[in-house]
C-alpha cells in the first residue's frame, strides 16, 4: 500500500513575513480545501498570497476536489478534513522550529 504524504515548509523573512509551502500526494487542492487551509494559516499571520499549494495529482487517493468529472470519484469530505488538519497541525511545530538560515 502506498502512503500518501504531506510536506509543509514555513519560512519567515527578517520582516516577519511568513510564507507557507505545501506539497501533498492528493489529486488536487479543491476550493473547499484551499479556503480551509487559508483560514487556518491566517491564524498564524500567513496571508493567502503567501501560500503555495502543490498537489502531486495522484489518482490513488480519495477525492479532494468537488469539480472533478464523475468517473474520478466525488469529494471525500472526511479525507479532505484530514489533509487540512495534517497541514494546519504542523504550523505550531514549524513556528517553534523557525531558525535563521
Amino acid at each position: 500500500m502506498y502512503k500518501l504524504k504531506v510536506q509543509v515548509l514555513l519560512l519567515e523573512d527578517g520582516y516577519h513575513q511568513r510564507s507557507l509551502f505545501v506539497g501533498a500526494d492528493i489529486f488536487g487542492f479543491g476550493p473547499e480545501l484551499v479556503e480551509a487551509v487559508r483560514a487556518e494559516a491566517a491564524l498564524w499571520g500567513i496571508r493567502p498570497e503567501c501560500i503555495i499549494l502543490n498537489a502531486s495529482h495522484t489518482h490513488y487517493g480519495p477525492g479532494t476536489v468537488s469539480h472533478a468529472i464523475p468517473g474520478l470519484g466525488g469529494l471525500d469530505i472526511e479525507f479532505t478534513r484530514r489533509v487540512c488538519a495534517a497541514i494546519t497541525n504542523a504550523l505550531p511545530v514549524l513556528y517553534q522550529d523557525l531558525s535563521p538560515s
